[in-house]
């Protein structure tokens, strides 16, 4: 009976050093591959790790003259001026900007005209409460909700939260934005 050949051509001892070049770069990837899926957006942050970059998100608005209901939330990165935690950065970040539109993107805005900082973050399993010092300034009918979007999906970002609350010098950002309509 013939037997099928099992290895073609001459015949060589394994290398163990072969093998160890193999186990070192497997490690090696493996160590750095989360920072490259993390970089493209598989793996979310969480909102208490220490970052130099951040998402905030801004409005792409609806083209529609007079209308908001095809606004969306859209995200961009911008640096922090230091390391800092990752919920904390974006929300200061997105509350440090004062042009109407993102020069990079064209997005708007919405919180562009509201003096706003943030004074603290309460954290509680998965929800965190948001509170804010200042004022909304509101300049159309759309702003409401562009305003809401906005805050909420800065802070949503994160793997580790589900729910948010945000006040604005201790009155619920609901109420607020409910005056408005």
């Amino acid at each position: 009976m013939i037997q099928p050949p099992y290895r073609v051509g001459p015949l060589r001892p394994r290398r163990q050093g072969a093998r160890r070049l193999r186990i070192a770069l497997i490690a090696s990837i493996a160590s750095i591959a989360p920072l490259g899926l993390a970089s493209c957006g598989l793996i979310r942050t969480r909102s208490t790790d220490e970052v130099e970059r951040v998402k905030v998100f801004l409005i792409s608005p609806d083209h529609t003259p007079g209308s908001c209901r095809d606004d969306r939330p859209t995200a961009i990165e911008r640096a922090l001026p230091r390391r800092q935690p990752a919920l904390e950065g974006a929300l200061a970040a997105l509350l440090s900007r004062r042009d109407p539109f993102d020069p990079g993107s064209g997005l708007l805005d919405a919180l562009y005209a509201s003096p706003l900082r943030l004074r603290g973050v309460e954290r509680t399993a998965k929800s965190v409460r948001v509170h804010l010092d200042g004022y909304i300034e509101l300049g159309n009918a759309c702003e409401a909700e562009r305003i809401r979007q906005q805050l909420e999906r800065t802070v949503l970002q994160f793997n580790d939260l589900d729910t948010v609350e945000i006040d604005i010098s201790g009155r619920p950002l609901a109420e607020l934005l409910a005056t408005t309509n």
